[in-house]
């Protein structure tokens, strides 16, 4: 690790409605992306099969089984959707369901899923959902999926106030016949988006999207009527002058359906309406209370909602606030209207680029342990927005609870396969801490991805502003004189990495000998670095191992007995428990969608100021390349300084790394207390 730590600039711009930049201290975050599945993916032997375009809300579910199961509106055989499940532990993907071309159960399944939960509160492998259109009159179906079954259970298709079928009940005389108002309304709900929710006392309720070919909705619970449905009421106002259903319409002013949520109790219903501005509303199964209605100053169109652990609803407007881009609110118990926690903007900080813009997904609630210390826990909410950030095509954000703390952790790029783009779905917080997300588009077939985030407890990296230049050098060469090229990596020595602005001879901003690792074509590229120092007196046979440490600031412990090497984590002064090499503050760095180069010139210092003829110090390392969180490449090397001579490298190599290679890395990591790599 060098002494002389050059600058870093994030490459990667794309500019939103930005005004001019202001000069302001940029950051990367320490937070992790990889991607856990690129839908669209092809499956043998058919070509294209697999789920593709997920949409919001696209509710994820975990399973009893660990598993995250979920729908899509598009792909599978018949490119009328699936559904489909991951499995974390194996990084197994497989679709469970194909919705037919000929059959009732439905299609174009936006809804996800949401899972069902036994006595005692844990998933009992049974998950609710929606498909927008298909069915019997082909507005949509409610259905039913269990672990193991071949195919959804329809428990109810929707008519969108179609009445085929069903006798008049309201009869003035035994000739005059006509539909009663309670048939109606439990008929007139269409294309339903959301996926319903499940009452700890079994009962189940949701929304449609549609109420009678309008775009309104309906609040329903399953079960009761002619059919099996109960229209609780219907987003309708302009309905009270209906007679028969007047009584059934929520209330005069607020309209369009937009989501149901359960409430901590496993009882109370919250939800939102998009029509206008949008609202806020509860219920305890009957008639919704309208919390608040939105003004557009203070955020416009809800989207889906988080009852905290403090009590508190949480959720996101799609639009409104002072640059109409959305915002994060938050509703008290027994209080009045909602207070904005943040609005999404211009951040000089970014280069004036939008922290965010509509942000569909909704919030989850997560305990981070920050920089790795369990005496320093903070609460957090999570969430993601469809548009903005460095590459304008979405952004994954944090805020405290009270508001404080708001801050980007990831960056969708506006490159296609790195991590997606357009992150619309719901996130979900996996029982074993990482956040899972979706996205509509990106990914290598651009059929949107699924995404995990880790490591969010881990601080910022300070980015400067001046970005990195590097000379040529030439490809380094294994003992067998091969060049350590290959189709993910390439090894050069001989670099110098500099500031723009300032030349290879200014030794206060320059590496001037350094090794350069270059990796290409690798998604999400990180490094982990690992050295080993040694230093002998070469005057007696055999040589001489000294003990102690090397010289500050780094004061890693030099090794006496190799065979059984001390290794640290090559970070140097860095105090953050974020492993990654290159997140090293002043490491002079260059990333890329798909690519990060990073330059080294370990300082050759021993534990006597000057060397002697007699001194012979070694710097070994291991340095681990990560494409997508899947450790990729190993290589080994050596910095060498024999007496006064100019420190050389060698026995530099490359080599696909084993199962040993990860328990090395998990080992280490854990003993010196930074967070493990993903």
């Amino acid at each position: 690790m060098s002494l002389r730590r050059a600058k870093v600039v994030l490459a990667l711009v794309f500019l939103l409605g930005a005004a001019p930049a202001q000069t302001v201290q940029q950051t990367t975050p320490g937070a992790r992306v990889c991607v856990a599945r690129d839908f669209g993916t092809p499956i043998p032997p058919a070509p294209s099969v697999d789920a593709t375009w997920i949409q919001d809300p696209g509710r994820l579910a975990e399973g009893p089984d660990g598993q995250i199961y979920s729908t899509s509106p598009s792909g599978g055989k018949y490119g009328r959707g699936t559904i489909w499940r991951h499995d974390p532990a194996t990084g197994k993907y497989e679709v469970l369901y194909h919705f037919p071309l000929a059959d009732t159960t439905g299609s174009g399944a936006r809804s996800g899923l949401i899972a069902a939960t036994g006595a005692d509160g844990r998933p009992n492998g049974t998950f609710y959902g929606s498909a927008y259109m298909g069915g019997r009159w082909g507005v949509g179906t409610i259905f039913r999926y269990t672990i193991g079954a071949s195919k959804p259970e329809v428990l109810f298709h929707l008519r969108n106030g179609r009445m085929t079928g069903l006798v008049p009940r309201q009869c003035p005389t035994p000739t005059t016949c006509r539909y009663s108002g309670r048939q109606r309304a439990d008929a007139i709900g269409g294309y339903p988006t959301s996926a319903p929710v499940v009452t700890l006392d079994g009962a189940v309720y949701g929304v449609s999207y549609y109420a009678g070919n309008m775009s309104t909705g309906v609040l329903y619970k399953l079960g009761g009527g002619e059919e099996g449905l109960t229209a609780i009421c219907i987003f309708d106002g302009r309905m009270v002058a209906d007679k028969d259903i007047a009584p059934f319409v929520c209330h005069p002013r607020v309209y369009g359906a937009g989501s149901v949520t359960l409430g901590s109790d496993g009882r109370t219903l919250y939800g939102t309406t998009i029509g206008g501005h949008g609202s806020l509303w509860r219920s305890t199964g009957g008639m919704p209370q309208v919390l608040h209605e939105f003004k557009g100053t203070d955020g416009s169109k809800p989207m889906n909602l988080l009852q905290a652990s403090n009590g508190s609803l949480y959720g996101t407007t799609w639009a409104g606030g002072p640059v109409n881009a959305g915002t994060v609110f938050l509703h008290a118990p027994g209080s009045a209207g909602v207070r904005t926690l943040a609005d999404f903007h211009l951040d000089p900080a970014l280069g004036n680029f939008l922290t965010g813009l509509n942000p569909t997904a909704g919030l989850v609630e997560r305990i981070d342990t920050l920089n790795n210390d369990p005496s320093r826990l903070e609460r957090s909410l999570y969430g993601s927005a469809k548009f903005g950030g460095r590459g304008g095509r979405g952004t994954i954000y944090r805020i405290s609870p009270d508001g404080t703390g708001f801050r980007l952790v990831h960056h969708f790029p506006n490159s296609w396969g790195e991590s997606g783009r357009s992150a619309l779905g719901a996130l979900l917080l996996h029982s074993k801490g990482a956040i899972y997300g979706t996205t509509y588009q990106g990914g290598l077939y651009d059929g949107g991805v699924l995404w995990r985030l880790t490591g969010t407890g881990l601080p910022e990296v300070p980015m400067p502003t001046s970005p990195i230049l590097y000379t040529l050098g030439t490809i380094a060469k294994d003992m067998a004189q091969k060049e350590l090229k290959d189709q993910y990596l390439t090894v050069r020595i001989g670099v110098c990495a500099y500031q723009v602005g300032t030349q290879c001879a200014d030794s206060t901003h320059a590496t001037r000998d350094a090794i350069k690792f270059e990796a290409r074509g690798c998604r999400n590229p990180h490094y982990v670095q690992f050295i080993s120092r040694e230093e002998l007196d070469i005057s007696s046979t055999p040589a001489l191992p000294r003990a102690g440490k090397a010289p500050a600031p780094f004061n890693y412990a030099l090794t006496t007995d190799p065979s059984n090497r001390v290794w640290d984590v090559d970070v140097g002064r860095s105090t953050s428990a974020d492993a990654f090499w290159e997140n090293v503050p002043r490491n002079p760095v260059v990333r890329g969608p798909s690519s990060l180069f990073n330059a080294d010139e370990p300082s050759m210092g021993g534990i006597s100021p000057t060397a002697t003829a007699t001194d012979l110090r070694r710097a070994l390392f291991r340095t681990y390349l990560y494409c997508n969180c899947q450790l990729t490449r190993v290589v080994h090397w050596m910095r060498v300084k024999e007496g006064t001579a100019k420190p050389r490298y060698t026995e530099i190599s490359i080599r696909i790394p084993t199962a040993d290679d990860q328990n090395f890395i998990d080992t280490h990591l854990k003993a010196q207390g930074f967070v493990p790599v993903p």
